[in-house]
């Protein structure tokens, strides 16, 4: 079936060939098996252009589908083209789906018509020797099956010969020949297995076998749609086995591009070993103040190694504890404003504190939520790097941990994108999707990877840890007998600590530790109605701070505008016209 379709489709091609602009009085080629596997072709391509034309182009497969996951790759080089003198001829070499594309001529030269040029066409070819084990009298054997004429060549070929030279001679009665003709899946052929035998395929061609080689000499035109296909089978020790290097450049490189991220998963995990993996401490004592009393907010990003939402509701309540600002929820904790306290500075302030209440100050002096979409979000940014930049100064940090993962993305993807070039550059045919999809696939694992590479000091591993055990201070210190007496004592506790504890994520835990304590409100927040004293605040105050710093984060969105044998058995037949490697078509442009 799917040779009939084939067929079909090439028979179309005889229609179609009154169609081209050239004609093809002759088209000589000769195929040289050298010992080490390469197959060496050349072709002499003789053409009458029927109008002005630039030249001829020459399509070769290189490609061919197999029944396993790999696809059998030839490996074509060394392209050279010159006129009948020798004098060199300008080529454009690209690669078309499954073919070699060799376009011949000079872009904006037009060669007169009438006029019978010849193209000399040289190539070599690696990785079309098909081995086989001994089988029906003939033992190990390695084989060719190449189309010197391929089925696709568009136009009527007037005269052909064909001439295969064998590796070495002396090869009595251990070497066989095969030869089709004929539309595409034809198996008129011509088998020979003696040298000194000649033979006629099909009332068209003379073959002649001998110790040196294989001649084909063809009687008749060869139409669009014919092919002149051969099969030579030949001890397996005239051709070199594939060394394991030229198995992995030939066969395997091509597959390449997908170890790029096997290699990036293997190399990320060691290089966070060695330079990200945070140093851990343990720390025993009990933990009753903040680690270094240190801000609320920058104690919730050593933490957890960035600045989240929660960082910058116990920024904006600093602002309060510190008379710089007030709450105003009267209208509801979704409708909360920030007001600023008439006369402050930015006196006792952090650089991130100074950073906010300057951007609080430009759009105030009454903020809403709203404004703080507009005004405030999209300058958070800058807000995010001051916290972190104190937690560098403070010694908890080498360097900003963005920085950090910038850098190690930018060295990963770089790596990762050298690894794909090398995958690109070391396969022969220069093949470049797979290596494409390699790196793709490295840098996204290069990239996750390096969101874990920021590391903490020790210093900072001893603060993380210490702010842990301060948290569960803040948990468990209502369960203590002297709790009561302790807060009286400390009465200014509770606001010094509500950033701390709004960064940590004690805050509802910490305002009910003061239940029956202290009754009073914070005077820089004006709670909604219903709410009058700290038994009623916790659930109220914190989803009054998450709405602001969601709003406060949240910028507003922008508005939208063949590896079979040519032989079955003894008696050959095995092949057909247009079964084997090589072939192809062309041109002309």
């Amino acid at each position: 079936m799917k040779r009939g379709i084939v067929g079909l489709c090439l028979w179309l091609l005889t229609v179609f060939a009154f169609a081209q602009n050239f004609t093809t009085p002759r088209f000589d080629v000769n195929v040289k098996i050298l010992p080490t596997g390469h197959v060496r072709v050349t072709e002499r391509i003789t053409v009458i252009f029927l109008i002005p034309q630039r030249g001829i182009f020459r399509t070769i497969p290189y490609r061919y589908s197999t029944n396993s996951f790999r696809d059998r790759r030839l490996v074509i080089s060394q392209f050279s083209v010159t006129d009948e003198n020798g004098r060199p001829l300008t080529t454009k070499i690209s690669k078309e789906d499954n073919l070699i594309s060799c376009r011949i001529g000079d872009a904006d030269v037009y060669l007169p018509p009438n006029i019978a040029r010849t193209y000399v066409v040289r190539y070599e070819v690696y990785g079309a020797i098909n081995r086989f084990p001994a089988n029906g009298g003939w033992e190990k054997s390695a084989e060719l099956y190449w189309n010197a004429i391929g089925p696709e060549w568009p136009t009527r070929i007037d005269h052909s010969t064909v001439t295969v030279e064998f590796p070495a001679a002396g090869q009595e009665g251990r070497m066989r020949v095969n030869v089709f003709e004929g539309q595409y899946g034809s198996t008129s052929g011509g088998y020979m297995d003696q040298f000194g035998q000649a033979t006629t395929v099909a009332s068209r061609s003379d073959v002649m076998f001998n110790e040196s080689g294989l001649t084909i000499q063809r009687n008749t035109a060869i139409q669009p749609g014919e092919a002149v296909t051969f099969v030579v089978g030949m001890p397996d020790q005239m051709i070199a086995t594939p060394t394991l290097a030229q198995k992995i450049r030939y066969e395997w490189s091509p597959y390449f591009g997908f170890l790029v991220p096997v290699i990036t998963m293997i190399v990320m995990p060691v290089l966070w070993l060695i330079f990200g993996r945070d140093s851990t401490r343990r720390v025993r004592e009990e933990e009753m103040s903040p680690p270094d009393q240190v801000s609320g907010h920058v104690i919730g990003a050593v933490v957890d190694g960035r600045v989240d939402k929660q960082d910058i509701s116990a920024l904006l309540v600093s602002l309060a504890v510190k008379g710089k600002v007030t709450f105003d929820s009267s209208g509801g904790a979704s409708n909360t404003k920030i007001k600023l306290v008439p006369g402050a500075t930015n006196e006792s302030l952090d650089a991130a504190e100074a950073q906010m209440f300057s951007l609080l100050k430009k759009a105030g002096p009454t903020v809403s939520q709203s404004d703080l979409k507009s005004e405030i979000a999209p300058a958070m940014p800058g807000v995010r790097r001051l916290i972190m930049k104190e937690a560098v100064q403070a010694g908890y940090y080498a360097a900003i941990p963005s920085d950090v993962y910038l850098a190690w993305g930018l060295l990963g993807s770089l790596g990762v994108i050298a690894l794909g070039v090398f995958a690109y550059l070391f396969e022969p045919m220069r093949e470049a999707t797979v290596p494409v999809i390699g790196t793709i696939i490295g840098i996204v694992i290069a990239v996750q990877f390096a969101r874990h590479m920021p590391k903490v000091t020790r210093k900072g591993a001893q603060t993380r840890a210490r702010a842990k055990n301060f948290a569960a201070w803040m948990e468990q210190a209502s369960a203590r007998e002297d709790w009561r007496d302790y807060l009286t004592r400390n009465p200014n506790m509770f606001e010094d600590f509500l950033p701390h504890a709004i960064a940590l994520g004690r805050d509802l835990l910490w305002i009910r530790s003061w239940n029956g304590i202290r009754r009073n409100m914070p005077g820089w927040w004006i709670a909604p109605s219903g709410v009058h004293d700290l038994s009623d605040m916790g659930d109220v105050f914190s989803s009054m701070t998450q709405k602001v710093s969601v709003a406060a984060t949240t910028p507003p969105r922008p508005e939208s505008s063949s590896s079979g044998s040519g032989f079955s058995s003894s008696s050959g037949g095995g092949g057909f016209s247009g079964g084997g490697f090589g072939g192809g078509g062309g041109g002309s442009w």
